[in-house]
């Protein structure tokens, strides 16, 4: 049962400082006995990503209908009819993202096609790490927002955090001085009747001259101080519970989409906002279960959209969606498809140029294990959100050779 009393500030830094995470990462690890302190860096504009963990079935979502090669892999799983949504004369989403397909044709919407990386890797959390890092070592160099943070400290501006996080990892942050407000899902169900107490970040008691765990105890305080700053403006009710609430139940999800338009409205500055759906790993029976989460996610999306533009910050927020790889075209004997090499990215905001973009996989020319080869690489999604949307005068991605699309 969700409280519908709002959080009060006070409540509000009593439940993050009980679900912030302040543990030590294997990056800072190795970088504990040269960190520097945190500075204050920020862009105007928000990214709101939306992880869809797990490996969504790309083929089920964006859907090449009038490919015969996509028939002939998919004769039982595959959509047809009134199970797709057209978008142009040869594709068409899923009739789960009914509300996406009416954004669509508005030109509210743009989607990029097969998004992927060389010598796709198809573990789960290897591939999420890769993305998260923008590089096939991961996140040994940092995430690829904290690298870009990191790049641009000097012109950019103060915010509140560099980033927050309601579910899923933050290696995409991951960098010296990065500022993170991690909370988990059961934050959002925290409210005035539960008692929460404030639980204070101890002092470990270090040494001076113990420079490894002083570095450590001065990150808790400084995710104290992150806290704080983000406490310190939120005021009254949260008024977007009662969008997502149905028959007094919300869903842990819907509460974290909530409570970030909340903190948006509260003029919460944060260049990057997080939250994860799992389930998508659909080996078997993935009709149904699919739609389902399809259905959720357009959900989240359309409450955010209404949100920002209810805010008045639509024009200078941009929503992406993606998972860490796709699934394989042709299905398996349980009626669900393995781990495949590339996915959609769906882009929403005031600033997006609509429609599809880069080019579709050919179906029938297909690697050694099954899967389509990526027609977009995904660091090049990246380096337009850097140049274009967030306007940051370094760039790191697209230094790296990976250039920009015309996605704004």
């Amino acid at each position: 049962m969700f409280n519908h009393a709002g959080l009060s500030r006070r409540e509000f830094a009593a439940c993050v400082a009980r679900c912030l995470s302040f543990a030590s990462t294997p990056l800072w690890a190795r970088q504990a006995l040269a960190a520097a302190g945190p500075q204050a860096a920020a862009t105007t504009r928000r990214v709101i990503l939306l992880d869809l963990f797990g490996g969504n079935d790309a083929l089920n979502t964006l859907v090449p209908f009038k490919d015969p090669a996509y028939r002939n892999l998919r004769p039982t799983i595959g959509l047809k009819g009134n199970d797709i949504l057209p978008l142009n004369d040869e594709m068409g989403f899923n009739a789960a993202w009914r509300q996406m397909a009416d954004l669509y044709h508005d030109g509210e919407i743009a989607v990029v096609q097969d998004v992927g990386y060389p010598h796709g890797n198809l573990s789960h959390f290897k591939s999420a790490e890769i993305w998260a890092g923008a590089s096939k070592d991961g996140i040994a160099h940092g995430g690829w927002v904290g690298q870009v943070l990191q790049a641009n400290r000097p012109s950019a501006g103060p915010f509140d955090a560099d980033g927050v996080i309601f579910s899923g990892n933050q290696d995409l942050l991951e960098g010296e001085g990065t500022r993170i407000l991690t909370v988990d899902e059961t934050f959002a169900g925290y409210g005035a009747g539960h008692g929460v107490q404030a639980e204070a970040m101890p002092d470990m008691g270090v040494a001076d001259d113990h420079a490894a765990l002083s570095y450590l105890n001065r990150m808790m305080k400084e995710q104290q101080d992150v806290i704080a700053d983000v406490a310190a403006k939120l005021k009254g009710d949260n008024r977007f519970e009662a969008w997502f609430t149905r028959n007094h139940y919300i869903e842990p999800t819907d509460a974290q989409t909530a409570l970030l338009l909340w903190m948006i409205e509260q003029d919460v500055k944060a260049p990057l906002w997080k939250i994860s759906i799992g389930g998508f790993d659909q080996h078997s029976n993935l009709r149904g279960e699919h739609e389902r989460l399809l259905a959720k996610v357009q959900a989240i999306l359309t409450g955010l959209r209404r949100g920002l533009k209810d805010i008045g910050v639509w024009q200078d927020t941009l929503v992406i969606a993606h998972s860490e790889f796709g699934r394989r075209p042709a299905e398996n004997a349980s009626g669900g498809t393995d781990h495949g090499s590339c996915c959609p990215v769906l882009l929403m905001g005031g600033a997006v140029r609509p429609g599809l973009h880069g080019s579709r996989a050919d179906l029938e020319k297909l690697d050694g294990e099954g899967n389509p080869f990526f027609t977009t690489d995904f660091r090049r999604v990246y380096a337009s959100v850097v140049g274009d949307f967030w306007r940051l005068p370094v760039n790191p991605i697209a230094d790296q050779g990976y250039a920009a699309m015309a996605l704004f």
